[in-house]
């Protein structure tokens, strides 16, 4: 899934106010996703919620009629992982067309399974607004709207505020999640009309966006010039999420020689790297995960 990796993003770097409207607690500590088997699993985001249960989150753009087997695989891991505690799992889809489609159960005569789906257009916009932390006003986006043109002002008004450099990774993020509501116009526009200053040098992403006005990213099943168009801004928008990752864990001074690495890279290195950064104790490390 395209937006996969700038939505693991924002859970990681920090979304509490989302995931409060997920599991009805508070995220106390963030638990490892990769469980070691005959083939490594990778769920997307596992916690410890206040109330001392483990939470598993998996996000789905489109339906899987093997969702179900996948959520109970996933519970065998989480549960042996973390001393056989029982797991609070959701699947949040993007979209209500999507969770209507997903199985959430497993009803077998001898094995009884169920799991939570929740639609991200279902969820209520107001404690993420309300959140002191951008990445929670950036997850708003998904949440309902009968105006998506207001949805981005209050989203942008909370971004305003942010230093330079944060200010223009978190406008990359959200023109990337902008892409599943059809809004990376709407986007880009509201923020010439607001007057919010960004630094788009270090952001290929939006430099693209701003500076030859292409909305990237919006169209399915649109001609192939357009296809071949967002499948690049798809990943530019990888490449400007793994460079916020990166700023995050390691500080702001990078090799010239890996943001040139970083920018040559196609979708599946970058996300590669994305995984590898959140356990890596070294760019080095990040970096030697090599997918070629």
């Amino acid at each position: 899934m395209k937006y996969d990796t700038t939505l693991k993003t924002l859970l990681w770097t920090g979304a509490p106010a989302f995931l409060a409207l997920l599991t009805g607690s508070r995220v106390v500590e963030i638990r490892q996703t990769e469980y070691p088997t005959a083939r490594n699993r990778y769920p997307d985001f596992v916690c410890v919620l206040a109330d001392g249960r483990i939470f598993h989150l998996e996000l789905q753009g489109d339906p899987d009629d093997l969702m179900a087997w996948r959520m109970y695989d996933y519970y065998g891991l989480i549960a042996v992982a973390n001393d056989g505690e029982p797991v609070l799992q959701v699947v949040l889809a993007l979209s209500d067309a999507a969770a209507a489609r997903l199985p959430y159960a497993i009803d077998h005569p001898k094995l009884k399974f169920s799991f939570a789906v929740i639609s991200a257009e279902s969820l209520d916009p107001a404690p993420l607004l309300a959140s002191d932390r951008p990445d929670d006003a950036i997850l708003a986006l998904l949440c309902r709207t009968n105006d998506m043109k207001q949805r981005v002002r209050d989203i942008l008004a909370r971004l305003k505020g942010l230093g330079e450099n944060d200010r223009a990774d978190a406008i990359a993020r959200l023109l990337v999640l902008a892409g599943l509501r059809n809004a990376v116009t709407v986007v880009r526009d509201e923020v010439e009309t607001m007057g919010i200053e960004i630094d788009i040098e270090d952001h290929p992403f939006l430099k693209e966006v701003f500076a030859k006005g292409e909305a990237r990213g919006e169209a399915r099943g649109e001609a192939r010039g357009e296809a071949r168009g967002e499948a690049r801004g798809a990943v530019k928008g990888r490449a400007a999420t793994l460079l916020t990752l990166l700023r995050h864990r390691f500080g702001d001074a990078l090799p010239d020689h890996r943001r040139q690495q970083i920018m040559a890279a196609d979708a599946t290195q970058l996300d590669a790297w994305s995984i590898a950064v959140l356990d890596a104790r070294s760019l080095d490390e990040v970096f030697a995960a090599s997918v070629h």
